[in-house]
């Protein structure tokens, strides 16, 4: 037998012998005192090392090791894994109504319970949009890392009310409530923000009132006004010399609706190269 096989029995015959305290047993066996205390009071009360000797430490009885149960979970999961927990235990419910499923465990604790031992937690979904393409990824990360980061200026937008300037936390003493007034946040102000950012800082922003939002002929007017503060790109320069490149000449921007190929057109007209990130 292996050490982990013998150790409850070698951990029994510690204490009945008097070679060792309790918490003297759990520290060499790698168990708490509350086991080791367990596993003698069964032992003094039954004289036997296991509750049903006749079993010994096989947990016929325990759900991980039920190979009709694990597999019906792993496969739910599998197949749905933003399943709540209530409907893996009711489909298993239903499953072991089935000839050849009777007894099959079902309560949502249990099933928690095996999946974490199996290795599954529960954590937040990340969502992709089905046109994502990793290869054009890949591709792009490449092409930018050869993009000198003196030449990029990333311009996006962002919409903001009145309700982000509140602190959400504050101090104050144990057991008495932080409490400050404010104003309904549906009343406050909304405004979008469009902004243009090098490395050097902050280069060309815009600001509107909402509604209405920012349009496409809103872009092309900041891409007009941007174009003083950018630098022109050279095409003709070769990837090893791209060093020699103007500052502020590349325009980094998103997928947005609004980012319009005329007014991409209009940017390359004023000597900025405009990247796109991939899908």
């Amino acid at each position: 037998m292996t050490f982990v096989e013998d150790r409850r029995v070698l951990v029994i015959s510690w204490l009945v012998g008097g070679r060792m305290t309790w918490a003297e047993a759990a520290e060499l066996a790698g168990v708490s005192v509350a086991t080791v205390g367990r596993w003698y009071r069964v032992f003094r009360r039954t004289g036997a090392f296991w509750p049903d000797d006749a079993l010994g430490q096989q947990h016929y009885d325990n759900a991980v090791f039920n190979p009709n149960f694990l597999v019906a979970v792993t496969s739910l999961i599998v197949d749905s894994p933003e399943a709540f927990l209530g409907e893996i235990s009711e489909t298993l419910r239903q499953l072991s109504e089935l000839p050849g499923w009777e007894g099959l465990p079902h309560s949502p604790s249990t099933v928690s319970l095996v999946l974490r031992a199996v290795g599954y937690t529960h954590k937040r979904i990340i969502t992709h949009f089905r046109q994502r393409c990793a290869h054009r990824r890949r591709e792009f990360a490449r092409e930018i890392r050869r993009v000198p980061i003196k030449c990029i200026v990333s311009m996006d937008e962002v919409h903001k009310d009145g309700s982000t300037s509140y602190r959400r936390y504050g101090w104050a003493l144990r057991g008495v409530r932080d409490e400050v007034m404010i104003s309904d946040p549906r009343k406050s102000p909304r405004y979008s923000v469009m902004a243009a950012v090098s490395i050097d800082g902050v280069v060309e922003t815009m600001t509107c009132a909402v509604p209405p939002s920012y349009t496409a002929l809103d872009y092309a007017l900041f891409i007009h006004a941007l174009a003083p503060s950018m630098g022109k790109w050279n095409p003709h320069l070769p990837t090893e010399e791209w060093e020699a490149q103007d500052s502020r000449s590349v325009l980094l921007i998103d997928n947005a609706a609004i980012h319009s190929d005329e007014a991409d057109d209009l940017a390359r007209q004023y000597g900025i190269l405009v990247l796109r990130l991939p899908p």
